[in-house]
């Protein structure tokens, strides 16, 4: 008879902080290299609005990597709570940090897809995501009030 291997608990947990920890170098890799790389980078095109359509791009592809952080962050945390995080496997201070931890990653889901959709919105407020833009964070004078 063939012996099927269950993973120990310890190499779910594992992998599930390793996920976690993978989200969220994604998520704060792309917010540190969009503001301080690509947005001042921008300035250098003359055209506000292939500003806008190059910063749009960028954010649209980096949404899918977003996206993928959003989903591994919180997998992660909820697994470890279903797991070696349970309330009934802490101790008062323990349990304090991962409540707190509980309310940070669900701030963290909730801005995360307020960014997403917000971004969406922004995008779309122009063809091809030509939004005039001053800088990489900055709409244009002449962009809609919406887009402002």
């Amino acid at each position: 008879m063939t012996t099927v291997l269950q993973p120990s608990t310890e190499t779910v947990s594992s992998l599930g902080r390793a996920l976690s920890d993978l989200g969220l170098a994604g998520l704060l890799g792309g917010q540190l290299f969009g503001r301080i790389a690509l947005h001042p980078a921008v300035t250098a095109i003359s055209e506000p609005r292939e500003r806008g359509e190059v910063v749009n791009a960028a954010w649209k592809r980096y949404g899918a990597v977003n996206g993928a952080g959003l989903a591994a962050v919180t997998a992660g945390w909820i697994g470890a709570r279903q797991g070696e995080v349970r309330d009934r496997n802490l101790v008062g201070r323990e349990r304090a940090l991962a409540r707190a931890k509980d309310g940070l990653v669900g701030a963290l889901v909730v801005t995360g897809v307020a960014s997403a959709i917000e971004g969406i919105r922004f995008s779309r407020e122009e063809p091809h995501g030509a939004v005039p833009l001053d800088d990489g964070d900055h709409a244009a004078a002449e962009a809609s009030q919406a887009a402002r």
